[in-house]
Order: C-alpha cells, then sequence, then structure tokens
C-alpha cells in the first residue's frame, strides 16, 4: 500500500491477516486480570463511580465495561492503553458530562469539549483526507510547550497494516485551540465504540481505539452551557473552513435521537388488490413525490418535497378559481359590457390573479383541490396535541376544528405556509425571530412527523383533483 491510497487508513485488517489474531503481548495471562499500579487504582476508583468497571488488565491494554444498567449488560469494550493513565487521570480531575447532541464529552472545569467525527458517506476516509494537511499554529499557543491536549497515540501493529496518527492542532495566543487527533482516553471509555468500529471492537478486543474527535479546549472554567455555545461556533466555523479551503467535509457525529412516533389511530384502509395504474402522473410529479417518500429519514427534505408537489399545482388553482369567478361576473344579471364599472370588475379579478401572494395562493388551493369532507376526516384523526396549542413545533400556528371564525381551509394553508418558511429561510432579520429557521436534524426536525403526512395528504388531493375526467 503506498501513502496515497485510501485503504491504507481503514480500520479493517487486510483479509490475509484477519485469522492472525491478537498478537501475544495484548492478551492477558490467561484470562487472569493482572495487578494495577497506583494511579490505574486511582483511576479504577474514579471510573467506578461513573458506571464504568474493569474487567481485564493485559500487559499493554486496560479494559473496561459499563455496569448493568437495569439488568442489561453491556458488551461493548471500552480499551485504553496503560500508557494513557495519566491523561485519563488529568482528564478525571474534574467532572465531566455527556454532550446532549453529539457522541461527545464536556469537562466544564477544563473547558474541554470532545465530540466524534465523520465524513459524508461516500467520501474517503477522514484519516486519509487529513493525512496530507498541516497545522497553522501560533507560536503562542500554550500546547506547544506545555500540556498536550490528550490523545491516545496509535502504535505500528503490522507490516502489513499501518495507520496513520493524525494530529491537526490550531491554537493560537488567546488560548484557544482546535486538534483533531485520535480520541483521547475518557473518549474511549465514556462513549465505547460506535457502529461505524463495532465489528473491529468485536474480532480484535484489545486494539488501540482508532476514532478521530475534534476537541476544542478553551483553558478555563466554564459552565456547560456557555460552554456547548462556545465550542460550536468555532467547531462549525472550522469545518466550513476546512471544506472550502481544503476541500474536507467533516460533520460531528450526533447521538441518536428517537424519533416521534407518528400517532394515528385511525389510518385510512390500505387495500391489498393491486390494479393496472389509472392515475396520470407528469414527470415531475412524480419525481418530487416519490423523492418525498423516500427522504422520510430527513422531514424537513420529505415535506418540502411534497410541498413542491403543492407548488406545482399553484397556477392550475389560481387559473380555476379565476375562471370560476370571471365566469360568475358574466353570468350576472346586472354584468353590462357597455358600463367601464362592469368592465373595471373583471379586471380586477384578472389583476388579482396575477399579484396573488403565494400564502393565497396556497389558500385558493387548499379551497379548490382538496375535498373539505377528507380534509375535516384527516384532521379529525387522533394526533394527539401535534395541531394544537402545545404542539412541539412553534410559528406555525394551530389548527382547531372548532374555530368559527376561520375556515379549516384558511388554518391548515397558514400552518403549511409557516413552515414551509421556518424550513427553507434563514434570514437574520428581527421580525423572524418569533419563527427561527428549523434546522435539519434539530428536535423540532424529528417532530415533523404529522405535518408530513398532512402535506402528503394536501398533494395525493392535488393530484387527484387535477386528473383529466
Amino acid at each position: 500500500m503506498t501513502d496515497s491510497d485510501p485503504a491504507a487508513f481503514d480500520d479493517e485488517l487486510p483479509n490475509e491477516v484477519l485469522d492472525e489474531g491478537v498478537a501475544e503481548d495484548a492478551t492477558s495471562n490467561g484470562g487472569e486480570i493482572l495487578a494495577p499500579n497506583e494511579d490505574e487504582e486511582r483511576a479504577i476508583r474514579l471510573l467506578d463511580g461513573h458506571g464504568y468497571s474493569v474487567v481485564d488488565l493485559s500487559n499493554l491494554f486496560i479494559k473496561f465495561r459499563a455496569k448493568p444498567a437495569d439488568g442489561v449488560r453491556s458488551t461493548a469494550r471500552h480499551v485504553i492503553p496503560r500508557s494513557e493513565i495519566g491523561s485519563l487521570l488529568r482528564q478525571l480531575s474534574e467532572e465531566f458530562i455527556e454532550h446532549p447532541d453529539y457522541r461527545g464529552i464536556l469537562i466544564p472545569g477544563q473547558g474541554y469539549f470532545e465530540v466524534f467525527l465523520a465524513a459524508p458517506q461516500d467520501a474517503p476516509s477522514l484519516a486519509w483526507s487529513l493525512s496530507y494537511l498541516r497545522s497553522d499554529t501560533a507560536s503562542e499557543c500554550p500546547h506547544r510547550h506545555g500540556q498536550r491536549i490528550p490523545r491516545i497515540a496509535l502504535e505500528a501493529e503490522s507490516e502489513v497494516y499501518r495507520r496513520r496518527d493524525v494530529s491537526l492542532h490550531l491554537g493560537d495566543a488567546s488560548g484557544k485551540c482546535l486538534e483533531i487527533s485520535n480520541l483521547s482516553p475518557l473518549a474511549a471509555i465514556v462513549l465505547g465504540p460506535t457502529t461505524l468500529d463495532a465489528g473491529n471492537a468485536r474480532r480484535f478486543p484489545w486494539r488501540t481505539p482508532r476514532r478521530l474527535t475534534l476537541k476544542v479546549d478553551l483553558g478555563r472554567e466554564m459552565n456547560a452551557e456557555d460552554l456547548v455555545a462556545s465550542c460550536e461556533k468555532l467547531m462549525q466555523s472550522l469545518f466550513y473552513e476546512l471544506d472550502i479551503r481544503n476541500g474536507v467535509a467533516i460533520a460531528p457525529v450526533r447521538r441518536s435521537r428517537t424519533r416521534e412516533k407518528i400517532i394515528d389511530n385511525n389510518p385510512p384502509t390500505l387495500l391489498l388488490e393491486v390494479r393496472h395504474p389509472r392515475i396520470q402522473l407528469k414527470h415531475e410529479v412524480a419525481s418530487l413525490f416519490g423523492f418525498a417518500t423516500w427522504a422520510q429519514d430527513s422531514p424537513p427534505l420529505a415535506f418540502l418535497s411534497y410541498y413542491q408537489v403543492l407548488e406545482y399545482f399553484l397556477p392550475v388553482a389560481v387559473r380555476l378559481n379565476t375562471l370560476g369567478r370571471l365566469r360568475r361576473e358574466l353570468n350576472d344579471p346586472h354584468f353590462d359590457r357597455r358600463k367601464d364599472e362592469s368592465l373595471m370588475d373583471i379586471m380586477k379579478i384578472a389583476e388579482g390573479a396575477a399579484s396573488m401572494p403565494e400564502s393565497q395562493q396556497l389558500k385558493t388551493l387548499i379551497k379548490a383541490l382538496v375535498r373539505p369532507e377528507r380534509l375535516e376526516e384527516f384532521l379529525s384523526r387522533d394526533w394527539g396535541d401535534h395541531f394544537g396549542k402545545k404542539g412541539k413545533i412553534s410559528g406555525v400556528g394551530f389548527i382547531s376544528l372548532s374555530n368559527p371564525s376561520v375556515t379549516l381551509a384558511d388554518q391548515v394553508a397558514e400552518r403549511v405556509y409557516r413552515l414551509r418558511n421556518r424550513i427553507v429561510h434563514a434570514k437574520d432579520d428581527p421580525k423572524y425571530s418569533d419563527a427561527p429557521v428549523l434546522l435539519p436534524q434539530s428536535p423540532e426536525a424529528e417532530a415533523l412527523g404529522c405535518d408530513v403526512l398532512l402535506v402528503r395528504f394536501l398533494a395525493s388531493e392535488a393530484i387527484l383533483a387535477t386528473q383529466p375526467s
């Protein structure tokens, strides 16, 4: 393998060495736990208080496992080299917490932040992409002459299999330092293997963990909320510059979030009989509707794709509405084409259609193309509090079936349009402060399921209403 080969930096061993097992010096003596030294005993006691117990000790490594929770025993390994005990103790000198949104840890007493990193699915491995970059660190950086940011150094395991020990340290005179390097000892224990490297953990339980993380050291004690906010800005700015200046796309690994279950206690009956298709769709409509179905893992994207189907039919709805108004005006017994007043009424209808804002067009579409009884039936299902005042989506209004002052069609159009704006617009304007941009992967985004089904229903109604007779 050459250094320019991305495969040289993979965390998988070549097939020819998969069955070689683990090196002799990386195993415990017949399963017997070796005696820990004084620092190791201290680290073991501290981690025991956080729910991690030592299960094995070899010549080179210590293996921990999370204590059983709710009667379920963890099978994940948490391994660190014995040489990293000093770094682990320094991290454990202050209380740590897990990051609320990312797979990472925070040590507020040290102003320390660390999160796992990932590259896009089709991109080369991060280690290979970053191995050709060099750090631009100010000479005043405190880590150049003092304690380095903790990371587990990778060892050379085999002549066949080589791993690059990537370390990009970016420091400035203010003491705000960032580093992309192998994970720290505390991260290896608390966060353990991810789904990306769990297979290796099972096959090679004594291998040095290989996982790149971003570490931010602000060099001073901070409360957790301020630490998260400050590090988020630094992290996103770094990732932007890496993308634009260096051609490397990186993102933090988010915590698995349970998507809010869609409550529908009265779903429509699905038929078992498959028929020759009778619905005729334009290619654009079919493509948008089909993409939305496949984009369910990204609720905001699915919502926008269904909304684009509605956008496709907006001109049709406005045209049908305008033609209907014109016919009524022309059929009015009081209409007189010799009078300017009658002709002006016709002109107002045409001008109003040409200048109608999109929000009004959407209201027109729902009134013209969506069957009111079906809309009421849809919203009468048990959606919990989602569409009500206590719903989790802010700034989009609520829907009430018993509101006599606003039609159901207008309420639905208002909510759908506001939600569309929250997803699409990211304007730095005070007038949008009550409904800021709805960010992807945010708690609100994960709670969009019922609104996605609503706009899907509206799109299917629009398709049905525009079928040729």
